[in-house]
């Protein structure tokens, strides 16, 4: 995602589903189990976002880049291969 604040250009890192997951799994799509960080927490890059469930089994969404978190998907939420959960914006 790109955006700009102040007149400068900056551009997001998405955190995505990997959609590796689905390889071996039979059901066609998962469920965004929780968030370990609030909407518009400071995070690290490699830091865990979010845990998704997938045939029952749990896998962790980590940052891409280190800045901002913007939720774009809740607790609960259906997630289909390489769903985007949210952003990261660079700080």
């Amino acid at each position: 995602y790109a955006y700009i604040t102040d007149g400068e250009f900056h551009m997001s890192q998405l955190a995505r589903v990997d959609e590796s997951l689905w390889a071996s799994a039979v059901a066609p799509e998962g469920v965004l189990e929780w968030w370990f960080a609030p909407d518009g927490a400071k995070v690290a890059a490699g830091q865990r976002l979010a845990e998704e469930q997938i045939e029952g089994a749990c896998h962790e969404v980590v940052a891409p880049a280190a800045g901002e978190l913007r939720m774009l998907a809740f607790a609960g939420a259906v997630l289909d291969p390489g769903s985007v959960i949210g952003r990261v914006i660079p700080s």
